[in-house]
Order: C-alpha cells, then structure tokens, then sequence
C-alpha cells in the first residue's frame, strides 16, 4: 500500500517512486529483541532514511529503545509507529514516546477501530480491509493499527517530496516538528473536539494525484 508500483498491473501505493529499505526484527511469532530493534534504527541513520516506520509495540518502556529513538529523532528521521492491537489499553512503546508520530486505525465509516489502543495518538489513518500485496504475487485485504501507520508514513513521504508546497525548507532541516505541524492541518477532527487520547489530532487526508506521486524518492 506505501510504493507498489503505478504498472498497468493490481494495485498502486499511495508514494510508489518511494524507495522502501525492509529491515527484519521479529520472528514468525511476532515476536523481537530490543538490540534488533536498536541495530536497525542504527542502520537508518547511517543509510541516511527519511522516515521510519515502526509497525510493532510493546507495553513496556525499555531504555535501550528510548535512548535509540531519541537518536534517531536528532538525525532529523521522521518516526511513525502504530498503537498496541489492544482496544481500550494504552498505546504503548515507541509509539507513546514524544519523539515519535503515533498512529491509531479508523474504518471507512471514520469510526475508531475495535482493536485500536488509546493514550499517546497523534494522528489516525485507515487501517481496515486495506487491499495491499501479499506474498507469492497475490494480494489481500489487511487490518490492524500497523496498517494504518504504513498509510500515514506514504503520506509523509509524498509531503516531503515536495516540501515547499508545505512551506517547508530542507535547507533549514525538517523534523519530526515540522511534520507534525503539516499533519495537524491535514486532519480532520474526529471524536472529542480537538486533540483527544483516542483519535488524537483526528483523520489525516491527503488529496494527490500520480503526477504528485511519481515526485516522491523518499527513503522509507
């Protein structure tokens, strides 16, 4: 759903001249270490990546992470990460972290997703029976918060392809701030009348078109 390619062919992402570096930190069991986690966003600050996107949580705060995320974030990387699959439960970490742009699910009725957490939401983006590619060429419908945070790190990308539609100078850097900024008028309120611990800032919408699109070499 982030850069599957404008071919004639299935379907098309929403950033699909994004350049997408997939690094591996869990197991079949869903399930990682924290050093894993910490040599990956080493990686991306020596590749030089735009954003990352975080589609894990746990419950637990752990200081090894803190303290990487936190480096990544003064290297200038945009850090997207979704909420814990846990309806009603906090959002968890790294997406509760100030550093980082937490991401809660809504459906095609705008109505917050019955497995989404609550707390520490910045933003929420679509995250049910989302149709995306899946393996052995196929293609199938997904849901969950992770889904919804990979939508939201293709609208990044598309909004730093072009910053100065967005009033925005790489000159000067641009940060998590600054996007943040972009975001929060991008969205559409949603629940409780301004930020709340549910929808955060509410809905992100983008309008694009391919000729937008086919601008984006982010690194994602």
């Amino acid at each position: 759903m982030v850069a599957a390619q404008n071919n004639n062919f299935g379907i098309v992402g929403i950033a699909p001249e994004a350049e997408i570096f997939i690094l591996k930190i869990l197991n079949k069991k869903l399930e990682g270490k924290v050093d894993l986690v910490v040599r990956a966003l080493e990686f991306c600050i020596k590749n030089k990546i735009n954003i990352v996107n975080m589609s894990f949580s746990t419950s637990s705060d752990n200081p090894k992470l803190r303290k990487a995320v936190i480096k990544v974030a003064k290297h200038g990387i945009i850090i997207v990460a979704s909420a814990r699959n846990s309806f009603g439960s906090k959002a968890g970490f790294p997406a509760s972290y100030p550093e980082v742009i937490s991401v809660a699910s809504v459906n095609c009725k705008n109505q917050i997703s019955q497995f989404s957490s609550q707390g520490k939401i910045d933003f929420c983006s679509y995250g049910e029976n989302i149709l995306s590619t899946a393996i052995n060429n196929s293609y199938k419908l997904s849901s969950g918060n992770s889904v919804a945070a990979a939508h939201l790190t293709a609208i990044i990308a598309l909004i730093l392809s072009k910053p100065e539609k967005w009033n925005l100078n790489p000159k000067y850097g641009i940060n998590k701030d600054k996007i943040y900024n972009v975001l929060t008028k991008l969205s559409e309120d949603l629940g409780e009348k301004g930020k709340d611990n549910i929808f955060g800032f509410g809905l992100v919408r983008f309008k694009f078109s391919y000729q937008f699109c086919q601008l984006c070499k982010a690194k994602i």
